[in-house]
């Protein structure tokens, strides 16, 4: 069957992968068993590399990022294993994440379910 992986890669200014993050330039974002969707990136502290999107797992859609370090590495420091994931009573996604020095910050928005989609 088709498998669909969110990744991140770094590129050089002429624009050719950079073969010293990840692996070969590319860094292919790891979840427990579930989708993902990959939906912003913001730099944080020391290099490190903030992913924001959602994760789904057991049917639930939950906002979740990902640190990974400067060389493209998962950071296994953060979260569980490198990953974040916000579960909620409804299907909540980050569409966006910036980060500053000792926080976080996401924008995304909530499907309650009702036909409506809410800001966050």
């Amino acid at each position: 069957g088709m498998e669909t992986r969110g990744f991140v890669s770094r590129l050089l200014k002429n624009g050719a992968l950079d073969t010293s993050f990840g692996q070969n330039g590319v860094h292919f974002v790891q979840a427990p068993p579930g989708g993902i969707y990959l939906g912003g990136v913001s730099l944080g502290a020391k290099g490190t590399i903030l992913v924001g999107g959602s994760h789904t797992l057991d049917g639930k859609t939950a906002m979740a990022a990902w640190r990974l370090t400067r060389t493209g590495a998962t950071d296994a420091t953060f979260g569980v294993n490198g990953i974040a994931r916000t579960p909620t009573s409804e299907y909540t996604r980050f569409l966006d994440i910036t980060a500053t020095k000792d926080r976080l910050y996401g924008v995304g928005f909530q499907h309650n379910g009702g036909g409506q989609d809410d800001v966050a």
